[in-house]
């Protein structure tokens, strides 16, 4: 009998125990199609404001294809990966600071790598002087050996002629100079009818020679003793005209060839070149010897016009490498400014545009940013997110510009929590 009982009373007791479960699951699946149904009228909900507003999805540069599931800050100060937002401002106040550094840059290695000289006159004068010995065979009539310039000479009685040559060179500007001289004799067998070269024939009496003087602006030139063979030469004109019987006005021109020109071209420009010319008659009984120096004797003057030298091609290649750097900042700099003042609208500017006048009843323009201590700041990754939750929450969606045409923030404030999502005009521009 307590067998039967205990039997019953199990039954009864497990058959209550079934039916408070079935009631429970009748609960859990009448919940479930309560949300369904919540679901359908708040996607209902989005598809009618999203036609009342005219927004094609396709228009919409968001990022929403990958969709991720809310995720908490770590922190809600920081807003960037780096945890430090590099404003529109900062850049256009790094762009111009870096403009000034480089700018300062090429101006003083422009100042190292080039100059510009100035207009000047240089003066230099040219003085010489000739001195010659005419030596004479022994005779009856000449008591001295030799007789001096500017005399009249008997061609029999001349044995030998040396020739002293004296020559100034003086500039108002010291430089360094090379110097070039030598001293030729030219033979001249010309027509004494009409002056018409019969022939002619150059003999170096000396090398030519070079001289490097050094910041100078004084330069003297010492030859002494210059042989003239005067028979050789009065034989040989003598011969041509016996043999060819005609008549000739012969000479001997014995000239000193003597030329300047400063190494420094970037200083001033120097290049003269002049001669003094002793001229000996042949084949004369009289002999009356000339010079000329009149070439030789002046005064010239030089016009220095301004050059664009290259002191230093270190800084030169400097100077262009900080120019190209600064073009390129500069480019950035217009770049960043065409934003602001620009006719053509960034993607940026665009799609908060659009946000703005297709959710105007839903969205509130803020002044003040939220204090993010003081919430528990959730991130979203889409703008739809935002629109679920006011949905749901009943919470407008606030709008705070972070910096005019580069970021801006959406968010949702539920409670203690704080719904973020962050437009930056740099993710859209990617």
């Amino acid at each position: 009998m307590n067998r039967e009982e205990n039997r019953r009373k199990r039954t009864t007791r497990s058959n209550s125990l079934e039916s408070r479960e079935a009631k429970r699951n009748a609960k859990a699946l009448e919940d479930a199609l309560n949300e369904v149904k919540e679901i359908e009228k708040v996607i209902e909900e989005a598809n009618a404001i999203k036609e009342a507003s005219g927004i094609n999805e396709e228009e919409e540069p968001i990022v929403e294809e990958k969709i991720e599931i809310v995720k908490k800050e770590e922190n809600p100060k920081k807003n960037t990966k780096s945890g430090f937002y590099y404003s529109f401002g900062m850049r256009i106040t790094t762009n111009i600071i870096f403009i000034t550094l480089l700018l300062i840059g090429f101006i003083y290695s422009i100042f190292m790598a080039f100059s510009i000289t100035k207009k000047e006159y240089i003066t230099y004068k040219e003085k010489s002087d000739i001195d010659y010995r005419i030596y004479l065979k022994d005779n009856n009539f000449y008591e001295q050996d030799y007789l001096g310039k500017d005399m009249a000479y008997v061609a029999s009685l001349i044995d030998q002629i040396y020739i002293d040559y004296n020559y100034n060179f003086i500039v108002d500007k010291k430089s360094d100079l090379d110097i070039v001289y030598k001293i030729v004799a030219k033979l001249i067998i010309a027509s004494e009818q009409n002056g018409s070269i019969f022939f002619t024939k150059e003999y170096d009496l000396t090398k030519e020679t070079k001289e490097d003087m050094l910041n100078v602006n004084y330069y003297n030139l010492n030859k002494k003793n210059i042989a003239i063979d005067y028979h050789y030469y009065n034989d040989l004109a003598n011969k041509f005209k016996s043999n060819y019987a005609v008549n000739t006005n012969s000479r001997l021109e014995v000239s000193l060839y003597v030329s300047e020109k400063n190494k420094n071209s970037n200083s001033y420009k120097l290049s003269n070149s002049d001669k003094v010319t002793l001229t000996i008659p042949l084949s004369e009984q009289e002999v009356n010897i000339t010079f000329d120096n009149k070439n030789i004797n002046n005064e010239k003057q030089i016009v220095n016009y301004p050059k664009f030298i290259v002191k230093d091609i270190g800084y030169a290649i400097l100077s262009g490498a900080l120019l190209l750097l600064i073009i390129t900042f500069l480019m950035s700099l217009a770049r960043h400014l065409s934003f602001v003042g620009g006719k053509k609208r960034s993607k940026y500017d665009k799609y908060i545009s659009r946000l703005l006048r297709g959710y105007d009843r839903i969205i509130i323009n803020v002044k003040t940013a939220p204090k993010k201590e003081d919430y528990n700041v959730i991130v979203v990754d889409r703008f739809q997110e935002l629109i679920d939750l006011r949905d749901n929450t009943n919470q407008p969606i606030n709008y705070y510009i972070v910096a005019s045409h580069q970021k801006s923030e959406f968010f949702v404030i539920n409670k203690n929590n704080l719904y973020l999502y962050t437009v930056k005009a740099s993710d859209l521009d990617r």
